[in-house]
């Protein structure tokens, strides 16, 4: 049986879910998995040329002092199981995890030009009330649209583009034809 990257997810949530600060735990892995996810440390972690004793004791002179106990033992024990290779996954499940449980929503807003500061806060403030979470935004400029956009909050879509009116618009012209 193979275990995925979300079940490590879960285990690495599990044991620092009394942590102060998720947040900030957070960045310390993202830092730490932008170090381990180079094509040759991972090679290097999950071959057999080097002894198991050797791979310990540099992950321990990389991070030990570095970052928080719970952190390091997690990475620790995907040196010995060899699951370095794991860590993007991780870390994409274990961020969703740690922001659900600070109640931040990802959205991402496509629009038709590029919208001011005023334009993305009056968005995201009506987007915080709504779902009653903190809404955590990026935006991109996609001409295609024609006008308006498109907000893509957790699961949903908010499509407010005006090629999307006029595709709706020229569908319900040629239904009521027929």
């Amino acid at each position: 049986m193979t275990v995925s990257g979300s079940s490590y997810a879960k285990a690495l949530f599990r044991l620092t879910a009394e942590e102060k600060d998720l947040l900030s735990l957070l960045e310390e892995f993202k830092v730490v998995a932008e170090i381990l996810c180079k094509k040759p440390v991972i090679s290097f972690f999950s071959g057999p040329q080097v002894s198991e004793q050797k791979k310990e004791a540099i992950l321990q002179n990389l991070f030990s002092e570095k970052i928080r106990p719970p952190l390091f033992s997690f990475l620790d024990l995907l040196v010995k199981r060899k699951k370095i290779k794991l860590i993007p996954s991780i870390l994409r499940e274990f961020t969703l995890m740690v922001k659900e449980k600070d109640k931040i929503l990802p959205c991402h807003i496509s629009t038709a030009g590029p919208l001011d500061k005023k334009q993305e806060e009056t968005i995201r403030k009506k987007l915080e009330r709504k779902y009653g979470k903190k809404i955590e935004m990026t935006a991109d400029v996609n001409p295609e649209l024609l006008g308006g956009g498109i907000v893509f909050v957790g699961n949903n879509v908010i499509d407010f583009s005006l090629k999307n009116k006029l595709s709706r618009l020229k569908k319900s012209l040629f239904s009521s034809n027929t």
